[in-house]
């Protein structure tokens, strides 16, 4: 077994990046995790955020990969794959032992796709701890079933705004929102990507109730939207803000042609998870983040 450690996934030749790739969605199958594929897709597409990774081959095969964001402000997001031919061999400790080289902070979030049960065995054997459990929503319908137009509350408007126009207390509802502070932290430095559309809520008065932020994903092969981000200020949660905010997400995805319109949704959060059930998403699945220190 050898273990190869890259500066940076743009050291990636071609062939190298398509054997990830595969051995990801080989894992996403077998533990019906199919956020798993994305995000390393998403990682291994990200060069410009300080993406490091560890290789694991046997005979010239690669068996196993790590990858860790540095990029990001608050702990840097890490995952590991072993494929399941390789599994229980002590192959995904040596990954972290690698992974923690690179981490001058001592401490990162470890996210379990699909919630698998060797992923809370290897968790537990690790001393980390529960920081997100989360759902996976989707919705996969014809266009045609997707809202043609958005019905929000009479005294509210939602609106497409980009970077320069956020609303001035933008920070304030995604601090008072169900995300957990480190989360919180991290969208705070970073909301929003070039591909993202932010959408914003706001009463008649010009007050900002709530911000979306929905992006351009590949998943389960086919183009797709993400509700990334849906955070309802506190004293407008109840008025029926979050239900337009999900309605608009897929109007969004029925304009762009999209074959999904996925969002995780934080378990506790009872009506952001009753909101999406009710706009006609399916829980797909369950991932947990982990909070790892040493």
């Amino acid at each position: 077994m050898s273990l190869v450690l890259l500066g940076s996934v743009d050291g990636l030749s071609s062939r190298e990046i398509r054997e990830i790739i595969l051995l990801a969605r080989d894992c996403a199958d077998r533990e019906f995790a199919p956020m798993l594929a994305l995000r390393v897709q998403s990682l291994l597409d990200d060069f410009h955020s300080g993406i490091r990774i560890v290789r694991a081959q046997l005979d010239g095969r690669l068996v196993g990969v790590g990858l860790v964001n540095l990029g990001g402000s608050a702990a840097p997001g890490c995952v590991i794959a072993v494929a399941p031919g390789h599994r229980l061999r002590g192959l995904g400790s040596e990954i972290l032992r690698y992974v923690r080289k690179e981490v001058t902070s001592g401490k990162i979030r470890i996210w379990n796709h699909g919630d698998c049960e060797s992923g809370f065995r290897f968790a537990h054997a690790h001393g980390m701890k529960i920081l997100q459990q989360l759902h996976l929503m989707e919705v996969r319908n014809p266009l045609s079933m997707y809202p043609a137009h958005l019905d929000p509350r009479a005294d509210c408007t939602i609106r497409v705004v980009d970077s320069s126009d956020l609303p001035s207390n933008w920070s304030q509802i995604v601090d008072g929102s169900y995300l957990s502070s480190t989360v919180a932290t991290e969208l705070a430095a970073r909301p929003w990507w070039p591909e993202s559309k932010i959408v914003v809520a706001e009463l008649n008065d010009g007050f900002c109730v709530a911000l979306l932020v929905l992006r351009d994903v590949i998943y389960r092969g086919v183009k797709s939207i993400e509700n990334h981000l849906m955070a309802v200020h506190p004293d407008a949660r109840g008025l029926g803000i979050g239900r337009d905010l999900t309605t608009a997400s897929l109007v969004f995805a029925r304009e762009a042609s999209r074959g999904f319109s996925i969002s995780y949704v934080e378990r506790r959060n009872a009506a952001a998870v009753q909101a999406h059930l009710n706009a006609g998403f399916l829980t797909v699945s369950s991932d947990t983040v982990f909070d790892y220190s040493w």
